[in-house]
Protein backbone atom coordinates (compact mmCIF):
# COMPACT_ATOMS: atom_id res chain seq x y z
CA UNK A 1 0.00 0.00 0.00
CA UNK A 2 1.30 3.41 -0.89
CA UNK A 3 1.31 5.73 2.08
CA UNK A 4 1.11 8.65 -0.37
CA UNK A 5 -2.53 7.77 -1.13
CA UNK A 6 -3.59 7.81 2.51
CA UNK A 7 -5.52 10.76 4.00
CA UNK A 8 -3.57 13.41 5.89
CA UNK A 9 -3.25 12.96 9.63
CA UNK A 10 -4.60 15.46 12.15
CA UNK A 11 -2.94 16.49 15.40
CA UNK A 12 -0.01 18.57 16.54
CA UNK A 13 3.02 18.75 14.26
CA UNK A 14 4.97 16.45 16.59
CA UNK A 15 2.09 13.94 16.83
CA UNK A 16 1.65 13.87 13.06
CA UNK A 17 5.36 13.24 12.43
CA UNK A 18 5.44 10.39 14.96
CA UNK A 19 2.16 8.93 13.71
CA UNK A 20 3.35 8.98 10.09
CA UNK A 21 6.28 6.74 11.06
CA UNK A 22 3.92 4.37 12.88
CA UNK A 23 1.48 4.37 9.97
CA UNK A 24 4.37 3.54 7.62
CA UNK A 25 5.14 0.52 9.84
CA UNK A 26 1.48 -0.53 9.60
CA UNK A 27 1.66 -0.17 5.80
CA UNK A 28 4.72 -2.45 5.76
CA UNK A 29 2.79 -5.02 7.80
CA UNK A 30 -0.04 -4.72 5.28
CA UNK A 31 2.34 -5.37 2.38
CA UNK A 32 3.75 -8.44 4.13
CA UNK A 33 0.24 -9.75 4.84
CA UNK A 34 -0.60 -9.30 1.14
CA UNK A 35 2.55 -11.20 0.16
CA UNK A 36 1.63 -13.98 2.62
CA UNK A 37 -1.87 -14.21 1.13
CA UNK A 38 -0.38 -14.51 -2.36
CA UNK A 39 1.93 -17.32 -1.22
CA UNK A 40 -0.93 -19.20 0.44
CA UNK A 41 -3.13 -18.81 -2.65
CA UNK A 42 -0.55 -20.78 -4.63
CA UNK A 43 -1.59 -24.42 -4.22
CA UNK A 44 1.20 -25.76 -6.47
CA UNK A 45 2.88 -28.85 -5.06
CA UNK A 46 5.95 -30.85 -6.00
CA UNK A 47 7.29 -34.18 -4.77
CA UNK A 48 9.61 -33.91 -1.80
CA UNK A 49 11.80 -36.80 -0.69
CA UNK A 50 13.42 -37.32 2.69
CA UNK A 51 15.75 -40.09 3.76
CA UNK A 52 16.84 -41.28 7.16
CA UNK A 53 19.08 -44.08 8.32
CA UNK A 54 18.03 -46.41 11.13
CA UNK A 55 20.92 -46.23 13.62
CA UNK A 56 20.36 -49.82 14.77
CA UNK A 57 20.13 -51.59 11.40
CA UNK A 58 21.74 -49.11 9.04
CA UNK A 59 18.68 -49.44 6.83
CA UNK A 60 17.84 -46.35 4.79
CA UNK A 61 14.19 -45.27 4.83
CA UNK A 62 13.01 -42.98 2.04
CA UNK A 63 9.72 -41.14 2.06
CA UNK A 64 8.26 -39.07 -0.78
CA UNK A 65 5.26 -36.80 -0.41
CA UNK A 66 3.85 -33.72 -2.07
CA UNK A 67 4.88 -30.40 -0.60
CA UNK A 68 3.72 -26.88 -1.44
CA UNK A 69 6.30 -25.13 -3.59
CA UNK A 70 5.88 -21.79 -1.79
CA UNK A 71 5.78 -21.50 1.99
CA UNK A 72 5.40 -18.65 4.45
CA UNK A 73 8.51 -17.16 5.99
CA UNK A 74 8.96 -15.87 9.54
CA UNK A 75 8.27 -12.31 8.37
CA UNK A 76 4.78 -13.38 7.23
CA UNK A 77 3.94 -15.09 10.51
CA UNK A 78 5.35 -12.12 12.44
CA UNK A 79 3.21 -9.66 10.49
CA UNK A 80 0.09 -11.67 11.30
CA UNK A 81 1.04 -11.70 15.00
CA UNK A 82 1.58 -7.90 14.92
CA UNK A 83 -1.79 -7.43 13.25
CA UNK A 84 -3.37 -9.71 15.87
CA UNK A 85 -1.90 -7.63 18.70
CA UNK A 86 -3.24 -4.41 17.15
CA UNK A 87 -6.65 -5.95 16.57
CA UNK A 88 -6.83 -7.28 20.14
CA UNK A 89 -5.91 -3.89 21.61
CA UNK A 90 -8.57 -2.15 19.51
CA UNK A 91 -11.16 -4.68 20.53
CA UNK A 92 -10.25 -4.42 24.25
CA UNK A 93 -10.55 -0.65 24.12
CA UNK A 94 -13.89 -0.89 22.29
CA UNK A 95 -12.49 1.25 19.47
CA UNK A 96 -14.18 -1.08 17.02
CA UNK A 97 -17.01 -3.51 16.84
CA UNK A 98 -16.00 -7.11 16.51
CA UNK A 99 -16.66 -7.70 12.85
CA UNK A 100 -13.72 -9.87 11.91
CA UNK A 101 -14.82 -13.48 12.26
CA UNK A 102 -12.37 -15.58 14.24
CA UNK A 103 -11.21 -18.19 11.78
CA UNK A 104 -7.62 -18.50 12.90
CA UNK A 105 -8.40 -21.64 14.92
CA UNK A 106 -7.93 -23.95 11.96
CA UNK A 107 -8.47 -27.60 12.84
CA UNK A 108 -5.12 -29.24 12.23
CA UNK A 109 -6.35 -32.75 11.56
CA UNK A 110 -7.69 -31.56 8.21
CA UNK A 111 -5.75 -32.21 5.01
CA UNK A 112 -2.88 -29.77 4.41
CA UNK A 113 -4.71 -28.11 1.51
CA UNK A 114 -7.68 -27.26 3.76
CA UNK A 115 -5.41 -25.86 6.44
CA UNK A 116 -3.67 -23.74 3.80
CA UNK A 117 -7.02 -22.42 2.50
CA UNK A 118 -8.08 -21.49 6.04
CA UNK A 119 -4.78 -19.76 6.74
CA UNK A 120 -5.05 -17.92 3.41
CA UNK A 121 -8.46 -16.62 4.47
CA UNK A 122 -6.97 -15.30 7.73
CA UNK A 123 -4.27 -13.39 5.80
CA UNK A 124 -6.78 -11.97 3.33
CA UNK A 125 -9.12 -10.76 6.08
CA UNK A 126 -6.25 -9.27 8.09
CA UNK A 127 -4.97 -7.47 4.99
CA UNK A 128 -8.44 -6.09 4.18
CA UNK A 129 -9.06 -4.98 7.74
CA UNK A 130 -5.70 -3.21 8.07
CA UNK A 131 -6.09 -1.51 4.67
CA UNK A 132 -9.51 -0.20 5.72
CA UNK A 133 -8.12 1.02 9.04
CA UNK A 134 -5.25 2.89 7.36
CA UNK A 135 -7.61 4.54 4.88
CA UNK A 136 -10.18 5.73 7.42
CA UNK A 137 -8.16 6.58 10.55
CA UNK A 138 -6.81 10.13 10.38
CA UNK A 139 -6.11 11.00 14.02
CA UNK A 140 -2.39 10.98 14.78
CA UNK A 141 -3.17 10.10 18.41
CA UNK A 142 -4.80 6.85 17.28
CA UNK A 143 -1.53 5.59 15.76
CA UNK A 144 0.51 6.75 18.74
CA UNK A 145 -1.84 4.99 21.16
CA UNK A 146 -1.77 1.74 19.14
CA UNK A 147 1.87 1.47 18.14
Amino acid sequence: MSIVNLPALTGTEKQVKWAEDIRLDFARILDTLADGADILADMTTAPWTTSSTDPMTGEVHTRTRDRFTRELEDKHRDSLRMFGALYDSLEREHVLEKKWEQISNVIFDQPQAEIRRGTHKVYVLAREYLADLLERETKAKFYIDHR
